[in-house]
């Protein structure tokens, strides 16, 4: 009974570990532009580059294992097959209202890309990714 719980035991941590690992070799890039803001960051292996100007030169965030849990446990429920074409519910980017911004996400050769939305006003199907992600990129 021991052994077949260690067994159990052993495929369910293993798996769990493996959805981290799997995060670990995709890239994500959250854009957000107009003529007088900028704001781009990436998110690669445990790290942010924040860039919140043109002209700025990227400073590195270092997340925490939690942090990075917490962006794999969100990464994890979104929905790569219909990402392309999940678009923004509010369209102030198209007078001025807002910067438009744009969640890209590259795994292995694929590049997923939505369609576009308002800074800070994602598709409610990756809000809690995109609002970590901001919250955390503001980390000094």
């Amino acid at each position: 009974m021991k052994l077949l719980f260690t067994i159990i035991l052993s495929v369910f941590l293993a798996k769990g570990c493996s959805e981290y690992k799997d995060l670990e070799k995709v890239k994500m890039v959250y854009d957000a532009n107009s003529r007088g803001y900028h704001k781009t960051i990436i998110i690669e292996n445990k790290t942010f580059f924040v860039t919140n100007s043109r002209d700025e030169k990227p400073h590195e965030i270092k997340l925490s294992d939690a942090e990075w849990k917490s962006i794999a446990d969100l990464f994890n429920k979104v929905d790569l097959s219909t990402y392309n074409q999940l678009e923004g519910p509010t369209q102030e980017r198209f007078y001025d209202g807002k910067a438009p911004a744009n969640l890209t996400i590259t795994k292995g050769e694929v590049v997923y890309a939505t369609k576009g939305f308002d800074h800070t006003i994602p598709p409610t199907q990756i809000k809690g990714l995109v609002d970590t992600i901001l919250k955390l990129s503001e980390k000094k």
